[in-house]
């Protein structure tokens, strides 16, 4: 661990990787939706994550990133997350920097989620709005070799298509029922084209009650 979440993140790397790795995601260490995202992102593919203050690169995620000398350094989230400037800092440490953003996080994580292969067996669903059961599926969708997506009030077009191209036959559902609801849960299944669920008049104890629920073709 270190003194700051910059110097934690900064260690696990250090303790994890060797240099030469192919990509480090760089996202905000203020706001979580961005970590989230990358976090299933480097357990898929065995990168490294590493935070940043959005104003300027911390001391220790330059040690760290001039250590694993990445071939890409992949920055999630707009310049509200992660400003131009650390984008231009990042520079120094890659031959390439790449800014992947949308207009919100559940756009955002729609792009980054364009770099997992398709078709995937099982997708991951969790809330956008907070992170507990964000972070729970950013290991899973990484043990699983798959994506996972975050879901907001309603699916915009790229998360539809992002649901069709990966076109899961299975989809998990990470929180309760008051965190991604039934109609949520029906666009991604209508998206996929897997039989829909009959949605209940209102939410009743159950939907208080932590679980994860599968639902397959």
């Amino acid at each position: 661990y270190g003194d700051t979440r910059y110097a934690t993140a900064a260690a696990v790397s250090a303790a994890t990787f060797s240099p030469g790795v192919p990509v480090v995601y760089l996202v905000s260490g203020v706001l979580f939706p961005d970590a989230v995202t990358a976090s299933a992102l480097g357990a898929l593919a065995g990168n490294p994550v590493l935070l940043t203050d959005p104003a300027q690169l911390p001391p220790a995620t330059i040690t760290e990133l001039t250590r694993l000398a990445p071939r890409e350094i992949v920055v999630l989230g707009g310049p509200a997350s992660v400003s131009d400037a650390v984008l231009t800092a990042a520079r120094a440490y890659s031959p390439s920097v790449e800014r992947v953003q949308g207009a919100d996080r559940y756009a955002t994580n729609a792009q980054a989620d364009a770099v997992v292969p398709a078709p995937v067996g099982t997708l991951i669903l969790a809330t956008g709005a907070n992170f507990p059961d964000a972070l729970s599926g950013a290991a899973l969708a990484g043990h699983l070799g798959t994506a996972m997506m975050l879901v907001g009030p309603s699916l915009s077009d790229a998360q539809k298509a992002l649901v069709a191209r990966l076109a899961p036959t299975h989809v998990d559902v990470l929180g309760n029922g008051l965190a991604v609801s039934d109609q949520q849960l029906n666009q991604v299944l209508t998206a996929a084209g897997l039989p829909t669920i009959a949605i209940a008049p209102a939410p009743g104890p159950a939907a208080a009650t932590d679980y994860v629920l599968s639902y397959s073709g």
